[in-house]
């Protein structure tokens, strides 16, 4: 039997991925899934994606307990939805808790506060914890309303330049042929349409982040303007969280996500952003699975 007690689960808009780790912390194995964020998958998904991450990591441990990070969850019940459909999963006696991406990332670093995250995947969030533990964030509204700096953000900008170049309102470039390409567009108004509207593949919208970046590195002015738009929104959201959280020690800050490896200038801009409000102290590389298992440890 492997001596796995603790699973933690970090549930993506895009992919899920789960650890099981024993008493001491130690990885003993992973699994991944499709994305189980049911803002983004839809809850019937979200609960198919969590079973091919779990039952995996069940099967010869003793398991007693998990934590699931999952960003949104806190809105409108999500998170005793994510509960239950988790508990569903485990046997009777095991420990169940969810939370925010954000907190599962945090737990990481364990007990050192205050310290903030910058999550920027297919959504975004800025989240801070003072010393005295009570939050600070921005962010997380959903890629409809905004999540600065996210795959969502970036993909939705490119797609309304896109409509624009179609319909000749704005000068086509590397950008809006390489979208246009990809989801077969001839006219803007197939756009709804492609991405599934009124349901809005959220997912997809993310994917097509890779093409700004693309195009960028061609000297795309569109895909420039574009990225240094959700730089500095994303950066104005962290400055404002570093400032709050902040004490005159050095701030532990962490980046999470796909984003910062994907647009440098993005990941340059929101640090620069940080470092004006003080000294920090950058974790990067973060995985919040590994801070959901800790957290789960923690109630043991």
């Amino acid at each position: 039997m492997r001596d796995g007690i603790a699973i933690g689960i970090d549930a993506g808009g895009t992919k899920t991925l789960g650890v099981l780790v024993d008493a001491g912390g130690r990885e003993i194995a992973r699994a991944r899934g499709p994305g189980a964020n049911p803002w983004s998958a839809g809850r019937d998904a979200a609960r198919r994606a969590l079973a091919t991450v779990v039952e995996p990591l069940l099967v010869g441990s003793s398991v007693r307990a998990l934590c699931l990070g999952s960003g949104g969850i806190g809105r409108d019940g999500g998170d005793a939805a994510a509960e239950e459909d988790v508990r569903a999963l485990l046997p009777a006696d095991v420990a169940v808790a969810v939370c925010i991406d954000a907190v599962a990332a945090l737990g990481v670093i364990a007990g050192a506060r205050p310290a903030m995250v910058v999550i920027a995947g297919t959504g975004s969030l800025v989240y801070g914890d003072r010393g005295d533990a009570s939050p600070v964030r921005l962010g997380g509204y959903g890629a409809l309303i905004g999540d600065p700096g996210s795959g969502a953000a970036l993909g939705l900008a490119a797609l309304r330049h896109t409509a624009r170049a179609l319909d000749r309102d704005a000068p086509r470039g590397a950008m809006s042929d390489a979208i246009a390409a990809r989801l077969g567009l001839r006219r803007s108004n197939e756009i709804l349409e492609k991405i599934g509207w009124p349901a809005f593949d959220v997912a997809l919208v993310a994917s097509l982040a890779p093409l700004v970046a693309q195009a960028a590195a061609l000297g795309d002015d569109a895909a420039d303007r574009i990225i240094a738009s959700e730089a500095e929104d994303l950066a104005a959201d962290a400055r404002y969280v570093a400032t709050l959280v902040r004490t005159d020690a050095p701030l532990a800050a962490l980046f999470v996500g796909s984003i910062f490896g994907a647009f440098p200038a993005i990941r340059a801009r929101v640090e620069r952003a940080l470092r004006e409000t003080g000294p920090i102290v950058l974790h990067e590389k973060i995985e919040p699975a590994l801070g959901a298992a800790r957290l789960a440890l923690a109630m043991l």
